[in-house]
């Protein structure tokens, strides 16, 4: 069976580690073997890996020496992360080119990993996108603005984008690599696997080499846990401690006439008995949300397009919280369709309360979100997850 190498680069978070487990978990299944190569250690152990799964540390992506760049762009993101000068981006491409030459991979599937698919770009090796659209541009499209309230923000998004391009075709030209018009023109592969919808998806695409669905939460080893069933309307909230509206959030829960179901991740264990009362159960361990998803009637997160994705194609109205750019990006555009409404960064906890409140009892929400996942036939994670195997498979078994 194949090799295949799962890339790692940027970002944070559990979404990433979960959409790679979950993957890897059905591509082992099928005898493959895996090697993923992950940017961050801490959250590993709190999930089930695979057997035939072998992991290994990305290489570091370095800060880069001196100024910060304001972020507007994914291209802001990279002059941050090593893409500002020519010296540091050629020794983080040749630690990949390293790993490459041991691995030695049928297929390469990449997410937020900018400098591991420069590395591949002359390899004629099957290539993956995998995850959110807004780290994954598209060929032949300038980067997407991603705060779009900072002054002159297109043109900064304009010179940190020509710069990052500039870097890296001066890095292309010295180990003999095509060069790119665009930094989207670094995101060409055979397929992408995008966890977001057409609906709000950044970005253009080629309909012949996506697939919007979304690999969603890893179930083996996770928590099962079951509602109260109080009669009162369910609410399933993901959220993370370190955001700062989190607190006024459990608050607003604790308070509310729900069935609520709460996964907090860097709660300590003792803020988390403070919450845990009658009508709230609130987890500081990863619990299944897929199969809570079915029955919920709000879903409360911090817009990841992930669980945005999931959410919408059970017709399930959102509450979002963002955090980072993307996040209050991905907010807008649900706010927009009235698909959900967007908690303001200052909102008091009654106000969120009130936000809750409108979700729950108002159907525009709702009838819009169920308009949407019967677009998409109310397809659940265990059909997307089949389907972005199948096409992996596909992939494999067609001749270089």
């Amino acid at each position: 069976m194949a090799r295949i190498f799962i890339a790692w680069e940027l970002g944070g978070g559990l979404g990433h580690l979960s959409n790679v487990v979950t993957l890897s978990r059905q591509l082992c299944g099928q005898g493959h073997e895996v090697i993923f190569a992950l940017n961050e250690l801490s959250q590993l152990e709190k999930f089930s890996l695979p057997e035939g799964m072998t992991v290994v540390p990305a290489p570091a992506s370095r800060r880069s020496p001196g100024r910060d760049f304001k972020t507007v762009c994914v291209s802001s993101i990279l002059l941050n992360r090593g893409y500002s000068g020519v010296g540091t981006l050629s020794a983080m491409l040749r630690c990949w080119q390293g790993l490459y030459s041991l691995v030695k991979a049928d297929l390469f599937i990449f997410d937020y990993a900018p400098t591991a698919m420069l590395a591949a770009r002359p390899l004629t090796t099957p290539k993956v996108l995998l995850g959110a659209d807004f780290y994954n541009l598209s060929p032949g499209h300038p980067n997407r603005q991603l705060a779009p309230w900072i002054p002159d923000a297109e043109q900064i998004l304009r010179h940190h984008e020509a710069r990052v391009v500039g870097v890296i075709n001066a890095v292309s030209d010295y180990f003999g690599f095509s060069k790119l018009k665009y930094l989207g023109d670094l995101f060409a592969t055979d397929l992408a696997l995008l966890s977001t919808l057409p609906e709000i998806d950044d970005y253009p695409r080629d309909s012949q080499a996506v697939k919007y669905l979304s690999v969603g939460n890893p179930q083996a080893g996770l928590l099962k846990p079951h509602w109260c069933n109080n009669g009162k309307p369910k609410v399933l909230a993901y959220l993370k401690a370190a955001n700062k509206q989190t607190k006024f959030v459990l608050e607003a829960l604790l308070s509310a006439e729900a069935d609520v179901m709460c996964f907090c991740a860097g709660l300590n264990q003792s803020d988390a008995e403070t919450y845990q009362q009658a009508g709230l159960k609130l987890f500081t361990s990863p619990i299944a949300v897929s199969e809570l998803l079915s029955e919920a009637q709000v879903i409360v997160c911090h817009a990841g397009k992930g669980m945005i994705s999931e959410s919408l194609r059970q017709g399930i109205p959102l509450m979002l919280l963002p955090g980072q750019l993307e996040q209050h990006r991905n907010a807008t555009a649900v706010a927009e369709k009235k698909l959900g409404l967007m908690v303001p960064k200052h909102a008091t906890t009654e106000q969120i309360g009130a936000i809750l409140k409108t979700l729950s009892d108002n159907t525009i929400f709702r009838n819009n979100a169920i308009s949407v996942a019967e677009n998409h036939g109310y397809e659940s994670a265990a059909s997307m997850l089949s389907r972005g195997v199948d096409a992996i498979e596909t992939l494999l078994s067609e001749p270089l």
